[in-house]
């Protein structure tokens, strides 16, 4: 179990480690992971990497990210840990104690086994899918919003749609009376009331954005 004790601050630790390395100023390790001095100043000063970062300095201390943290659990704990997390999806791991490696890993449904030489190996390999698993997480979570939202917009278009559709219904059935009393009052000759009608029916084009009489858009 974790104790308080197995903890160091993040960048205590980080210094300790980069100078354990053989980088001795800060400048020169940055340099060596990729990342500007600027930004990784900040970490040796309490502010944390993010997680491209954090790979970066773990993958030149040729630390995990366990030690950057300051936990390093036993090596009895860490590789049950291996274990349990493979034997969740399949893989059984065996402790051999052969002259050429010391661990077998047998895939599911396969006859023939891996075979890991040392258990630094094991860890090496065991930290590399763990960093794999967060990315691809990070990109399922990304995958899975944007789906989210896509999935939103078209609900909301498709309800905005049905919306304009019904205010057309209306607006189509409030000139079809209209309509019939503009070929009445054309057939009688009554230019004043069509005028006055045809004004009414221009003023309803325009609010359902649909060309009125000869083409006429009123709504730009």
């Amino acid at each position: 179990m974790m104790k308080a004790g197995d903890y160091m601050a993040f960048k205590d630790n980080l210094k300790h480690l980069r100078e354990n390395a053989g980088y001795k100023q800060a400048k020169d390790f940055a340099k060596a992971a990729g990342i500007p001095y600027s930004s990784y100043a900040t970490y040796e000063r309490g502010s944390w990497p993010n997680e491209a970062n954090l790979t970066r300095i773990a993958l030149t201390l040729h630390a995990s990210i366990d030690e950057l943290m300051g936990y390093t659990p036993s090596p009895l704990s860490t590789i049950q840990q291996i274990k349990q997390d493979f034997a969740n999806v399949g893989y059984e791991l065996k402790e051999e104690g052969s002259t050429w490696w010391r661990y077998e890993i047998t895939e599911p449904g396969e006859e023939y086994p891996f075979h890991v030489k040392t258990e630094d190996d094991l860890k090496q390999i065991y930290q590399q899918i763990k960093l794999d698993v967060f990315r691809d997480l990070k990109k399922v979570w990304a995958d899975n919003i944007h789906d989210a939202l896509v999935d939103y917009e078209r609900k909301l278009n498709k309800e905005e749609n049905q919306a304009y559709l019904r205010i057309q219904m209306k607006l189509l059935e409030q000139m079809k009376p209209l309509s019939d009393k503009m070929m009445k009052a054309e057939a009688e000759g009554d230019t004043k009331t069509l005028g006055s009608l045809q004004e009414t029916l221009f003023k309803l084009l325009e609010k359902s954005n649909i060309k009125g009489i000869g083409g006429t858009d009123k709504k730009k």
